[in-house]
């Protein structure tokens, strides 16, 4: 079997479809077939074409070999799928996305064809490398064919994490950050090297007790942060307890075109937990978007979160918005 080719136990496609090989000029056509799937089962899903930018220019990404465009009798694109490869956290990460459509159940066609083709062409990487990784994929919890079409390769759900929005209103502003003894908050310094290491030390630690956390050299993290959509250092903060830095929150730009601001991600170090230091930094945060003039602020969250953060975002008053379940099997070399 050719590298990426479908493998015969794969349905076909339905008559007159086909698929090739995307590239970065097809960012658009990616994007159009994303935003579809994600009407149906997430209204609030603001995908942009600098996400798909992003996701098809990423080191783990290979168009080449990994990644599938599928096209409908007229040549418009009705579906997408890619394998990511992270050797670091020995991961291949199958994402599918179809256009829906209500004729003849052309869009489930179209899914029966892509994920067991995303499947098996993971398990060739594997193969290939000659060691094992993990298959994970990810779904949303109320789509009615792609979590029967994982679990018939053998995924089973691992994880559910949630997406949580606050509403921002300047007639009712969230409160401001409490005043917490011995802890200021501050802007990290882009210009210092010293003061953005530190703020990925924080957040790498953080994370350590965190489900499938795996830690990133500086020079690792620094560069997926380079290639992440919505880059913006104006929206890293950390926390010092005295001198010392104990807390750390990441927002990102992705969104702003909607409107919405985006914490990718918080941490707080664990002897300095429970003194309220995610909620001053959430607070900063939500006071930068409504100055911004963001009308809304999202951020994802483990909905088993040892450190009950599902309950401090409620408490915050943040809304869930959806839930994705992460699916997940072995692939050996075989």
């Amino acid at each position: 079997m050719t590298a990426g080719a479908a493998p015969s136990t794969v349905p076909a496609l339905p008559p007159g479809y086909t698929w090739r090989r995307p590239t970065l000029a097809d960012v658009a056509a990616v994007r159009d077939v994303v935003a579809a799937y994600d009407a149906v089962h997430s209204p609030e899903t603001a995908v942009t074409l600098e996400d798909v930018r992003a996701e098809l220019d990423n080191r783990e990404a290979d168009l080449g070999t990994r990644a599938w465009l599928v096209l409908d009798p007229a040549g418009g694109p009705v579906g997408f799928g890619i394998v990511f490869r992270d050797d670091n956290a020995g991961e291949l990460f199958c994402d599918a996305y179809h256009r829906p459509r209500e004729d003849a159940g052309v869009g489930d066609a179209v899914a029966r064809w892509l994920v067991p083709t995303l499947v098996e062409r993971a398990r060739e990487v594997a193969r290939e490398a000659g060691r094992a990784f993990t298959v994970s994929a990810g779904t949303y919890a109320d789509d009615p064919v792609l979590p029967a079409l994982l679990e018939g390769e053998g995924l089973r759900v691992a994880r559910r994490f949630l997406t949580m929005l606050l509403d921002l209103d300047p007639a009712d502003p969230p409160p401001p950050p409490p005043h917490l003894p011995g802890i200021t908050v501050r802007l990290v310094d882009p210009s210092d090297a010293s003061d953005l290491q530190a703020f990925h030390r924080v957040l790498d630690t953080a994370f350590v007790d965190h489900f499938d956390h795996h830690q990133r050299t500086w020079d690792l993290w620094w560069q997926d942060q380079q290639e992440s959509a919505g880059l913006d250092l104006s929206q890293w903060w950390l926390a010092l307890d005295g001198d010392q830095p104990v807390g750390a929150l990441l927002a990102t730009d992705r969104v702003a075109a909607e409107g919405r601001g985006n914490v990718r991600g918080l941490g707080v170090l664990r002897g300095a937990r429970g003194r309220g230091v995610a909620r001053a930094l959430l607070l900063t945060c939500f006071a930068e978007c409504l100055r911004r003039g963001r009308t809304s602020v999202e951020l994802g969250v483990d909905s088993d979160s040892l450190t009950g953060a599902t309950r401090l975002y409620e408490s915050v008053g943040m809304r869930v918005i959806r839930q994705v379940d992460l699916y997940r099997g072995a692939a050996v070399p075989g």
